[in-house]
């Protein structure tokens, strides 16, 4: 079973809901969870594809930059639920015992005319019982750094929370709030692959052999430039309860922990919806429905509908191939210009014979009614590096034939 269907089922008893102190606020957040479940196109990524993620996920920043500005989501709203063990263990990190077996996310843009999106972990506990979600939400924009993370309430509540004990993490030093969150959302998976992508390119074994400090150095400024795109909020659902907690020692335990379990998922998700956008080598197959049912609470419901992303080639040659489509991407930066809204297609539905005649399936959405192929639009958007230049564009709109 999808973990969304385990989830989907244990909000019907608001006991099982792990955040909030008393039953009307288990119930309020079950109804928000309830609400997204609904509302959210669900993507399952098998194993192989979570592992091949978290592989991407700690390449050389210069590719994660080329992923990140292709992260973007096939819907308004997703949830996508991927392998937690297999993503663990393939950075490296011990697999605990109690660990869930797979955790989920729930995904939407947040603005109209910006690629910005908020992301919110939740998964079951160890034992497979409780619902828990994270309090916190990760931001990130896909195409231009977050300037003056402070100015947001949430992330400067989340920093005055922390910051003792990031002091006692750094005594030595004086604390950056905005660089501690922004290593919150690499997470210590990646400090450790960027230390040994720095090490490698410092070579001090031959006496003749000069140590390439450039390429080292060139590594950490893009690794700042990449987490500069990020920054972390408090939970829209949870916000009310968190800020009115009295007991700041126990909030500041809930948050850290939270913190240290988390760190890491939002660059892991970015490298994930940049492989599913993939089509080259990845494959998003729609699920069919199983003929029986299941049993939410004391009654039968079908299995929810949703996406099962899988490897179309071997996974090591996807990875090879998806690494050097986005290494090409980095070294080609483009200026920066405005893309106007357009209508994509999904060229391995339908008949391509077929003259299509396209009905709406929902505001942004549609469908062929004689073959079934299927299109959505996208809508105008920026994209492109202002330091290289602007793209100006004069266009001719003439009446269609």
């Amino acid at each position: 079973m999808l973990l969304i269907e385990q989830i989907s089922t244990a909000l019907q008893n608001p006991k099982r809901i792990l955040t909030g102190d008393d039953q009307a606020e288990r119930k309020r957040h079950a109804l928000s969870l309830r609400t997204r479940v609904i509302e959210s196109r669900r993507f399952y990524a098998n194993e192989d594809v979570s592992r091949s993620a978290a592989r991407l996920g700690l390449d050389n920043p210069d590719i994660l930059m080329g992923m990140l500005r292709n992260a973007r989501l096939p819907f308004e709203k997703v949830w996508i639920e991927w392998h937690n063990r297999a993503h663990i263990e393939e950075t490296g990190d011990d697999v605990a015992d109690d660990a869930p077996e797979k955790i989920g996310a729930f995904i939407q843009r947040i603005d109209e005319d910006k690629p910005i999106y908020r992301m919110n972990i939740c998964g079951m506990d160890g034992k497979g019982y409780g619902v828990a979600e994270s309090p916190l939400s990760y931001i990130w924009n896909a195409y231009e750094p977050i300037e003056d993370i402070l100015a947001i309430p949430d992330t400067k509540f989340i920093c005055d929370l922390m910051k003792p004990v990031w002091d006692e993490i750094t005594p030595s030093s004086e604390v950056m709030p905005e660089r501690m969150i922004r290593i919150s959302c690499l997470g210590s998976a990646y400090s450790r692959a960027l230390r040994g992508l720095t090490s490698n390119t410092v070579d001090l074994s031959g006496e003749e052999n000069e140590p390439d400090y450039g390429v080292a150095d060139h590594y950490i400024e893009q690794t700042n430039q990449f987490s500069n795109h990020f920054t972390i909020v408090l939970n829209p659902a949870l916000r009310k309860w968190l800020r009115n907690a009295t007991n700041h020692l126990e909030l500041r335990k809930y948050i850290a922990r939270d913190l240290i379990e988390s760190a890491g998922t939002v660059r892991y998700v970015v490298s994930l919806l940049a492989m599913i956008n993939q089509g080259d080598y990845i494959s998003r197959e729609p699920s069919v429905r199983p003929s029986h049912k299941r049993m939410m609470g004391n009654r039968l419901v079908p299995y929810l509908d949703h996406w099962t992303v899988t490897m179309k080639v071997p996974r090591k040659i996807a990875e090879q191939k998806i690494r050097h489509a986005y290494a090409e991407r980095a070294s080609t930066e483009m200026p920066r210009q405005e893309i106007i809204g357009h209508w994509k297609q999904r060229h391995n539905t339908g008949d391509p014979n077929c003259e299509h005649v396209f009905v709406p399936k929902t505001h942004n959405h549609e469908h062929c009614a004689l073959c079934g192929r299927f299109r959505w639009h996208v809508k105008e958007y920026m994209r492109g590096n202002a330091e290289i230049g602007f793209v100006t564009k004069d266009r001719l709109l003439v009446e269609a034939k």
